[in-house]
């Protein structure tokens, strides 16, 4: 019975090692419209997330799907804007390039943090320079969704104290 349980231990923790993408729900909210949605991402070093995916809406904006978010790849848009697509997980939570994204098929997006705080630089029409660019203020919250394999070793975890604390009960009122 020892030799199972130990076996299905070190097969539980096999299983919660895996490579994994980790997910982030976003809400930037300013005085002319709020963008929430989920980032997906890699970990390129400690704190520090490659977003490589997003989904969200930003509202109030046109009818679905012109105001669904699509994702943009790193690097320039139109020559001016660039954009690295980091994600840290504290305070401040993008940098000054940003993560961009785009919704419908003309309005360009970077969510950034400057010297004057969150903002969201948007562009709708080419080139995207001087007067094209919209900047506009507002406050970014961050949170990491739990992925599965961390849920089941938590899980796990509960089950073993509770196993163990019955054991124990037991023992004493036997």
């Amino acid at each position: 019975m020892r030799l199972l349980f130990r076996l299905a231990m070190v097969l539980l923790l096999l299983l919660t090692t895996g490579a994994r993408a980790d997910s982030f729900n976003f809400s930037f909210v300013s005085q002319r419209f709020t963008v929430t949605g989920t980032f997906y991402g890699n970990l390129v070093s400690p704190g520090v997330y490659f977003i490589n995916g997003l989904t969200g809406t930003i509202n109030p904006g046109k009818e679905p799907p012109l105001n669904e978010l699509n994702y943009v790849y790193p690097g320039e848009f139109n020559g001016v804007l660039n954009n690295d697509n980091l994600l840290f997980t504290k305070q401040p939570y993008v940098d000054s390039f940003g993560i961009s994204f785009f919704a419908g098929s003309i309005v360009y997006y970077d969510l950034i943090h400057d010297q004057f705080g969150y903002a969201v630089l948007s562009c709708g029409s080419s080139p995207c320079t001087g007067s094209n660019i919209l900047r506009t203020p507002g406050d970014l919250e961050v949170s990491l969704i739990p992925e599965p394999p961390s849920l089941l070793l938590m899980a796990s975890g509960v089950l073993v104290l509770g196993v163990g604390m019955r054991r124990m009960a037991w023992g004493r009122f036997a």
